[in-house]
């Protein structure tokens, strides 16, 4: 519909509170944990020692001031989070220390891994490793490592940490660790709670449409219809819900080109996982009848136009938006049909005329 048959006003989050909380998977351990060379010049021994707490670990030793790791990379950490989950947070929980005589063993870089690839920021704290065994979180409830998550990612089996380690002073100075996990937080999509709709006629010339969401989290459109008789149905608009996580929203749309008759009018809401749900059917009575009235229906019209005026052999115009008339004649009587089939889709004036009288009406061509 164009903007300017319907107007939306959105209203802010209501004090109600009912959207999922995020859960947590646990600390999972790797199944699978590697040198990667595509950083740093020091590789790790015995990789595969970070699989597990149990004072076996990963080692790299550094001879060369100023140089820096390969990458400690773990994957497959067994994840089974549900498919339609929103991803909240990853949290890494690295047990390391450092070993030697002078030195100091530092983060160079902890990055996640996605598609097998690092991901997001890197999160290396400053600082320099413990003499002993520490366990050393990284993110968080609340932190996505500046990076975009889907379930299917964190399930993956090429999900994983990538660490590099960096020496400042060194001699025969050793980085280690123990073992990796990883805690990932998630919260399951609720689906739209419509808490109540209604639409009653403000005048002749609008009907406001009112409802209002308790939750949305999981919608994805609105779509506003309305019939004559309840059974032939016709969308006359469409918006993209808020998407509101915690709280919903009240929203109040305005049909500035209503049908003049008993008008049934529903709302329709869909999730994003494709599901449809139904609000109640409203009735909206009939405009009152006046000695003056003009009516076009169907409007958006794609075909046949029907006209119903009190003004007999009146004069008809239909502008575009340039304000070319592209169409014009005389009603005989008070009511006709026009054929508007062979114009373009577009915005139309309709301006009807009788002994130096007026009134328009806004049509729109599908």
């Amino acid at each position: 519909m164009p903007r300017f048959s319907w107007v939306l006003i959105i209203f802010g989050a209501l004090t109600v509170e009912i959207c999922a909380q995020c859960s947590n998977t646990g600390a999972h351990s790797p199944a699978s944990v590697v040198n990667n060379n595509v950083i740093g010049s020091i590789p790790w021994n015995n990789p595969g020692n970070a699989k597990s707490s149990d004072n076996s670990v990963a080692e790299a030793s550094f001879l060369v001031l100023g140089t820096n790791s390969q990458y400690l990379y773990a994957t497959g950490f067994g994840f089974s989070i549900p498919v339609d989950a929103v991803i909240c947070g990853i949290s890494v929980q690295i047990e390391k220390s450092q070993t030697g005589l002078l030195g100091a063993i530092s983060d160079n870089a902890v990055y996640m891994i996605k598609g097998g690839s690092t991901h997001g920021s890197n999160q290396a704290k400053g600082g320099n490793w413990p003499n002993s065994d520490m366990v050393v979180n990284y993110g968080g409830e609340g932190d996505l490592w500046s990076g975009s998550w889907t379930a299917a990612d964190i399930n993956s089996s090429n999900f994983g940490v990538a660490i590099s380690a960096s020496i400042s002073i060194n001699l025969l100075k050793r980085a280690r660790v123990d073992h990796i996990s990883i805690t990932v937080y998630y919260s399951m999509l609720l689906p739209v709670e419509l808490r109540e709709f209604n639409a009653y006629r403000e005048n002749n010339d609008s009907v406001k449409l009112h409802w209002v969401t308790a939750s949305e989290e999981a919608s994805g459109t609105f779509s506003v219809r309305r019939s004559l008789d309840g059974d032939v149905w016709n969308v006359c608009a469409e918006l993209q819900s808020t998407g509101t996580c915690c709280g919903g929203k009240d929203y109040q749309l305005l049909d500035f080109n209503p049908y003049p008759y008993e008008t049934f009018y529903q709302l329709i809401y869909d999730n994003f996982n494709g599901d449809e749900a139904y609000s109640r059917i409203v009735v909206v009575p009939p405009a009152k009848t006046s000695n003056e009235h003009l009516v076009i229906y169907p409007n958006p019209c794609d075909g046949i136009l029907n006209v119903e005026s009190t003004w007999i052999k009146s004069k008809y115009y239909l502008s575009d938006i340039y304000g070319k008339v592209v169409m014009s004649g005389t009603l005989p009587n008070d009511a006709g049909q026009l054929d508007v089939v062979d114009l373009l889709p577009g915005i139309y004036l309709f301006r009807l005329e009788a002994d130096g009288k007026m009134k328009s009406r806004l049509m729109v061509k599908k």
